[in-house]
Order: structure tokens, then sequence, then C-alpha cells
């Protein structure tokens, strides 16, 4: 266990003077090994043999075996080409400790390292390649090419697609964000009441954003950048599980500008 520590502090207060003021803020930050833990694609604790991949065999090994094997990081995306597992594992955890005039406060949790599976299948349903992907950003980019080859969406009836709140990365709570997204041929439909429609050719680009003080394994985090500025702002903020979000993506890819950026 290691405690960094830190004295007076400049803070700006008053968004209109912009000024500047020193504040006896002092405190101490930390990081402390833990038990070993591993969550599913839904954030369920599972354990590390439920994540042997040494059967794995190009060539070889069929989309059945693989979706049976590996069904405890298995994100729930249905697709005949591609299986996509999900991971997240903690050994350490953090805590900061802030002393002020008059009190104290704090935060601890634990720090999560994500991991993904993308295996890709022949029309015959057989293993042709696999790959292990840390980085969220990689990830992005694999899902974008795997994507582009996969069938269209049937867009002749509204999609609904379930969202997931999004947290701050301090103390786990709720923040501002979209609750509920249906996809139609024409418009994105957005909002609490389902009462803003937005053309899916305004969307500039789409950005990851890493909303949490570390990445999940249940929730992935993305902003709408759009063209025009609607009832929502011009960037829209939303999350959603891993199962829902290939649906995402490839009705951009659909029914987005084809100039569309993807960051």
């Amino acid at each position: 266990m290691k405690c960094i520590r830190w004295g007076t502090l400049l803070v700006r207060l008053g968004s209109a003077a912009g000024s500047l003021c020193a504040v006896a803020l002092s405190g101490c930050v930390g990081a402390t090994r833990l038990p070993s833990r591993t969550n599913g694609p839904t954030g369920a604790t599972i354990q590390k043999n439920d994540i042997d991949l040494v059967f794995l065999r190009a060539g070889t090994t069929r989309r059945e075996e693989v979706v049976n094997k590996l069904s405890r990081i298995d994100t729930g995306y249905s697709s005949p080409q591609m299986f996509w597992g999900r991971w997240s594992e903690s050994k350490w955890g953090h805590w900061v400790i802030v002393v002020v005039p008059g009190g104290a406060g704090g935060n601890a949790g634990r720090n999560w390292h994500v991991h993904n599976l993308l295996v890709s299948f022949d029309e015959n349903g057989v293993m042709q390649s696999k790959d292990l992907i840390d980085s969220e950003k990689e990830l992005e980019r694999e899902l974008h090419v795997q994507l582009a080859k996969a069938l269209p969406l049937d867009l002749s009836q509204p999609m609904p697609v379930k969202l997931t709140p999004p947290r701050d990365d301090t103390a786990g709570q709720p923040a501002s964000g979209l609750i509920e997204m249906t996809l139609t041929k024409d418009a994105i439909i957005m909002g609490r009441y389902s009462n803003v429609e937005i053309w899916p050719r305004k969307v500039t680009r789409i950005s990851y954003e890493r909303f949490y003080g570390s990445p999940r394994s249940d929730s992935i985090c993305h902003s709408l950048h759009l063209s025009e500025k609607t009832r929502l702002g011009k960037r829209i903020l939303f999350c959603t599980s891993a199962a829902n979000l290939p649906t995402i993506f490839k009705y951009l890819q659909q029914a987005g500008p084809p100039n569309m950026r993807w960051e």
C-alpha cells in the first residue's frame, strides 16, 4: 500500500470571473492489492476457468463449440460470422482521502481492465481467426470492419435498443444521458419520452467516451455528434451493453452519411 500526498492546490472559483484561489486542500491517494476478481459482460462475477481459449483453432473449431464453451463471456451479440466475448479483471484497488478545513472525505474502488475476444467464422461456421483486444479504441476499429461485412439490418419495423444509464467516475451514481433509443428507417428516435427525432444523415461522427473511471465490461459509452442542434443538444451521450452496441454501429453504417467519422 502506497500513499501519495499533496498540499495546497489552486482551485478555480466563479465561472464568470474565472479567478484562481489558493485553498488549503490536502489529502492522500493510494493503491492496494486486492483478491483477484473477474466479471463477465453483464457485470456478474465469473471464474477464471470460464475463459479457457486453448481449444480455439482456425480451420477446425466450429461456432457451436465456441458459443458453448465460452458462454460466460458471450456478449449476446448474435451473428453467424462473429463471436464477441468480453470480460473485465481486477487485482488492484484505489482510494482517495481529501482533507479540507472543517472536515474530510474520500472514495475507494477497484481498478478494472477490460478484455475482448473476437472470433470470425466462414459461411459454414468454421473458425477463421481470433483477436484478443484490450484497447477499447482498437476494439471499435475491428468491430467497424467486421460489421461492414454483416448483413444489413431489417428496418421495416422500428427497432428499440436498450440503453444503460451512465454513471459518474467517482461515486457510481447515475449521471445525465439517454435512457431510450429507437432505430427506424428514417430517424433515430431519442429521449425519455421518445420525442426527439434525428435524421441519421445529420450524425457527423460517433466518438468513444471513457465516461467511467475505468472501462467496464457491462456498458460502453459513446457520443453522437450532430451537424444541427436538437433539444438534446449537438452532442448526445448514450451508453449500452456490448450485446446492443453492434446494432447501433451497423445502423449508422447503413443510414449514416458515407463520410461519417468513427473516433
